[in-house]
């Protein structure tokens, strides 16, 4: 998903690591290893979390 919506940038980030556990995700997040995107339901309450949540940018193609 990620892949296609970056297709079209000429300069795309390094991306370092990819996993399929969105607690992995967070995680790593959490730590200050990066960002990540991850769908709303899947966010924890920002209450709970020690990092900024950002929704996207709706025109963006996915």
């Amino acid at each position: 998903m990620l892949d296609r919506a970056l297709a079209g940038i000429a300069e795309r980030p390094q991306i370092t690591y990819e996993t399929q556990s969105g607690t992995t995700l967070l995680g790593l997040v959490e730590a200050g290893l990066g960002v990540a995107a991850v769908p709303a339901m899947a966010t924890p309450a920002p209450n709970e979390i020690g990092m900024t949540l950002r929704g996207h940018d709706p025109r963006l193609a996915w």
